[in-house]
């Protein structure tokens, strides 16, 4: 049977058991390495969640936005320079003297 890896679930059910296993560990007593085997994840991913716990309580094992940010990393302006030097429109000096 294989195994169901815990990052192929959605970001509310991967909350979900973050929550459930500190609660199993911190609450009911449960020994870290038999809540390991028991939801399937690693101890060192239970280690991670309680210190988290710990640090920044229950915000800590909140879902958290996943890939890519959306916004742009450089200017406008900055990039069509780029581009430009791309499309070779623009010399090495050019791109030099402009600051890019």
């Amino acid at each position: 049977m294989a195994h169901k890896d815990a990052r192929s679930l959605s970001p509310e059910a991967q909350e979900d058991l973050r929550r459930r296993v500190i609660e199993a560990v911190l609450t009911q007593g449960t020994k870290k390495a038999h809540a390991a085997r028991t939801f399937g994840v690693s101890r060192q991913a239970i280690n991670n969640w309680l210190a988290a716990h710990e640090s920044g309580g229950d915000a800590a094992l909140a879902a958290k936005r996943r890939g890519r940010p959306k916004e742009r990393t450089i200017a406008p302006k900055q990039q069509a320079k780029i581009v430009r030097a791309i499309q070779g429109k623009l010399t090495g000096l050019d791109l030099l003297y402009q600051g890019i």
